[in-house]
């Protein structure tokens, strides 16, 4: 994979750059196809030219008007550089339209103009799926085949590749209509024959796509639409429509839902095989408050079913180079403490603990964030957490020191980008903050719906990271979450958006926004105010406020993330932009979500105020009810 192209000093995205190249080249095939009907290549150009300013001009305006309470607030932004501030479906609706109004008004043949628009956009659609493959984008259903790539991890069906194929295929049969002279028409028909056939039989191998019931997915059925309709206008004129062949697309269409591949990749069903049963009788709940003791309570608590330590950072080389991490080690208990599993435990492998490790590196300068994902159970060695010396630790991932405030945090990982690796030195500046009641949070009005959670949120960090090939010195700031109960998202809810942001007066703000199935924040809701003396103030749901100021959609899971938000404390007279570092911040992992570095600017009482952190935004690729 190239994500980015490196030219010089310059780190291009590879993946806009390839759209840019789709679209001249598109415009290049048509314009030239569109002259062999004797027409003015330049009209062409013209209406494409005008359609993607409509479409870019359309999708910034919907955009507005879909979150004008934010813009607002900053009206400058409606005309900043924000690559993610767009609703592209109403833009491509306006941009189509102004196409269709100046074909119109410069009286252009439609068939003709028709023919050579479809080949276009086939030529185009070709250099996409190229660019898609090299920047590891449209993410192929996991496959053990000779021709496989490895796409972040795990090999998987090239379907950029295959889509490619079928595309080039179908433009080859367009143009070659165009040239024997084709009437007028009929060269649209064979291109969208050659989409529909091509989308209908490579839909399947993808990892990530819409679905209907029963798994059918969606783009299958536009396809088997696309071939009947091209079908339709290609038979012979005065014909009748064939029974037999419409029979052979009908038993052609089931066969492509029921025979092909429509089972997830392995790793996640692996995930969910191995998650405990949702009867958690004979494990502790979080039913009131109870004294957090340290050190004690920095280590594992097993009598819970799931518990996590929770590392994230944003950090600084000499050069200005600017990164983001994650290292977090998750806990589940299979059984409880008192359980009998139904084989002995005579042997020193079996084990009651499962862990899971995520590690992501944002490289702001590099525009490119990459996530890794390991398992292993809590036995010889593997895995585990202890709290003195404290240490947790998931093979050589692991934060250890003689104490959670003096520790080392040390990851490594390789993918086809390379190598990359962690090494910092954390100093704790504040000592443990307790959230909700005395570190009692309540996450839904069941009894024992709740965690005991804690955080040290100012953790002084100096290390080195390795990425790009180099070695970075870096120094920034550091948080660490702690978080252990035997609990589970309500029916009601669909996921949190939660929020830590590190201040530069030396204050902190912990938010987090239960997410119901309808859209609405859940009254549970809350957060913590911390002071740079660390003293702390419990914030209720009516205390503040977020409010998203854009959209950005995975081109892997295709969840919809809120990006870029305006978050207000009226009790601390705080008003804060928050910007992602870089957008595409997904976790590439079982269990998909956003998880991101970013950047904080805002006012306290009217002055000015700066500060970095993460945002973590669950449920928008993939629901969590019951985990």
């Amino acid at each position: 994979m190239l994500p980015i192209l490196q030219v010089g000093p310059l780190a291009l995205p590879t993946y806009p750059l390839g759209l840019l190249l789709a679209f001249w080249i598109a415009l290049e095939v048509a314009g030239r196809l569109v002259q062999r009907r004797g027409l003015d290549g330049d009209h062409l150009y013209n209406a494409g030219l005008l359609g993607g300013l409509a479409l870019i001009v359309a999708g910034r305006l919907a955009h507005v008007v879909a979150f004008w309470s934010a813009y607002r607030l900053q009206p400058a932004e409606i005309v900043g550089l924000n690559a993610q501030a767009f609703l592209w479906g109403p833009g491509a609706m306006v941009g189509v339209l102004v196409t269709a109004w100046y074909i119109y008004r410069r009286r252009l043949p439609w068939p003709a103009v028709a023919d050579a628009a479809a080949a276009g956009i086939l030529a185009g659609l070709i250099v996409a799926h190229v660019a898609a493959l090299l920047a590891g984008v449209e993410v192929g259903a996991a496959a053990d085949l000779p021709w496989a790539v490895n796409l972040w991890g795990v090999r998987r069906h090239p379907v950029q590749v295959y889509a490619a194929l079928g595309e080039a295929i179908a433009l080859a049969a367009a143009i070659w209509a165009v040239r024997r002279g084709a009437r007028p028409g009929r060269p649209t028909w064979i291109a969208l024959l050659g989409w529909g056939a091509t989308t209908w039989l490579v839909e399947p191998f993808r990892g990530e796509s819409a679905t209907l019931g029963g798994g059918l997915r969606v783009m299958q059925i536009v396809g088997w639409v696309a071939m009947l309709v091209a079908w339709w206008k290609l038979r012979p004129a005065g014909g009748r429509p064939g029974l037999r062949l419409v029979a052979v697309l009908v038993v052609a269409a089931a066969a492509a839902w029921r025979l092909w591949p429509q089972e997830q990749p392995p790793l996640r069903a692996a995930v969910r095989m191995a998650l405990p049963p949702a009867d958690v009788s004979g494990f502790a709940r979080a039913e009131g408050p109870r004294p957090l003791v340290f050190p004690a309570d920095h280590g594992p608590h097993e009598a819970y079913q799931t518990e996590w330590w929770y590392y994230t950072g944003n950090l600084v080389a000499e050069t200005g180079e600017r990164f983001g991490y994650q290292l977090t080690f998750f806990r589940r208990a299979m059984t409880p403490p008192d359980g009998r599993p139904t084989a002995d435990r005579s042997s020193e492998w079996r084990t009651a603990q499962v862990y899971m490790a995520h590690f992501a590196l944002t490289d702001v300068g590099g525009r490119t964030h990459r996530s890794f994902e390991r398992f292993s159970r809590g036995a010889v060695g593997l895995a585990g957490a202890q709290a003195e010396p404290f240490r947790v630790w998931l093979e050589d991932w692991e934060v250890a020191g003689p104490e959670i405030g003096r520790a080392r945090l040390r990851a490594a990982a390789r993918d086809d980008a390379g190598e990359l690796a962690l090494d910092l030195a954390l100093r704790d500046l504040k000592g443990p903050v307790l959230h909700g009641e005395r570190g009692y949070s309540r996450k839904g009005p069941e009894p024992g719906n709740a965690s005991y959670y804690y955080s040290l949120p100012r953790l002084e960090t100096a290390g080195t990271v390795d990425t790009r090939g180099k070695t970075w010195a870096v120094t920034g700031l550091s948080w660490m979450d702690h978080e252990f109960s035997t609990s589970a998202l309500g029916p009601e809810l669909a996921g949190w958006d939660w929020f830590s942001l590190q201040l530069a007066d030396g204050t902190e703000i912990m938010l987090y926004a239960l997410r119901r199935t309808d859209g609405t924040r859940d009254p549970l809701s809350g957060g913590t105010l911390i002071a740079a003396d660390g003293s702390t103030r419990p914030l209720a749901a009516d205390e503040f406020d977020i409010r998203a100021t854009g959209e950005w959609r995975s081109p892997r899971t295709g969840g919809r993330y809120p990006l870029g938000w305006v978050v207000t404390v009226s009790a601390a007279d705080l008003r804060l932009t928050v910007t992602p570092r870089l957008a595409d911040q997904e976790m590439r992992t079982s269990l998909p979500y956003w998880e991101g570095a970013v950047a904080v600017e805002g006012t306290r009482g009217g002055r000015p105020l700066r500060g970095d952190g993460y945002v973590e935004l669950t449920g928008y690729a993939q629901s969590l009810r019951g985990l």
